[in-house]
């Protein structure tokens, strides 16, 4: 008898106090475990989207590099180069490349093409020119001048026969109702066609539309000459954006002729 009591003692199962204690211990458990969980998957969906988002800039800046690390010259034509759009010639078999930012309703590519065959894609779902908090997320091409200036024209210029040139002031001027607008201080130009004054100058200043300052030496020259005064795009900064989930993800590549380059 005295056995049998001490095994019923033995095989008694939990109290209603244990009970409800250990209900109590799990509801309060349970929210913290759930919310560390939802957490860790919350950071591993953006570590992935972070990481697919370098995969495809690294692919579109690898093939751009391959492209442009071969530069020998920039196209002159206005319209060839802006922020949306790059062209230019390669030391490789003299390939011409373009390369655009194309926006297509909400979608933005940038696509590229040599020798005027079919645009393939370099990369989709770019942003191009999104402001949110005051932050503005512009996808574009940078264009630079041998100092690394930005130059606000990549291909400005003026020619006339109307241009002067004053030693005393080291200025180079038209006549009001013409303009160097184009033109900001930094830029490198280049001067052609003039009897003394040929050569690569960097303007110090504008005093106006009309009047350059330059940091060299000039020599006085009276107006009647053919002469051009011009920008030269050295190099070239690709900027892109990329929205992947609710993040912005930011790359730069910067490529220059290679003969500047070293000349630098």
């Amino acid at each position: 008898m005295e056995f049998r009591r001490i095994l019923q003692k033995r095989s008694k199962g939990f109290s209603l106090i244990e009970m409800i204690a250990a209900l109590v211990l799990v509801s309060i458990l349970v929210p913290g475990i759930s919310i560390i969980v939802r957490g860790t998957m919350m950071n591993i969906a953006f570590t992935n989207m972070a990481v697919f988002a370098n995969m495809e800039a690294d692919y579109a800046q690898r093939n751009f590099i391959k492209h442009i690390n071969g530069v020998e010259s920039f196209s002159a034509t206005p319209n060839d180069l802006d922020a949306d759009n790059l062209k230019f010639t390669s030391y490789l078999g003299n390939a011409v490349y373009a390369y655009q930012i194309v926006t297509d309703g909400s979608k933005t590519t940038i696509k590229y093409s040599k020798d005027s065959g079919t645009a393939g894609i370099l990369l989709q779902k770019v942003v191009k020119d999104t402001t949110i908090d005051a932050v503005n997320y512009v996808s574009k091409f940078t264009y630079k001048d041998r100092n690394n200036n930005n130059l606000s024209v990549p291909v400005a210029s003026y020619i006339g026969t109307n241009v002067a040139f004053n030693s005393g002031a080291k200025s180079i001027a038209v006549p009001s109702g013409n303009s160097f607008a184009d033109f900001v201080a930094g830029n490198i130009i280049t001067i052609s066609g003039s009897t003394s004054n040929n050569g690569t100058f960097t303007i110090a200043s504008l005093t106006d539309d009309n009047t350059i300052v330059v940091s060299e030496s000039i020599t006085t020259e009276g107006a009647g000459d053919a002469i051009t005064v011009s920008t030269e795009v050295h190099g070239v900064e690709l900027t892109f954006f990329l929205l992947r989930g609710e993040s912005f993800y930011k790359y730069t590549t910067f490529a220059t002729i290679d003969k500047n380059q070293l000349d630098i």
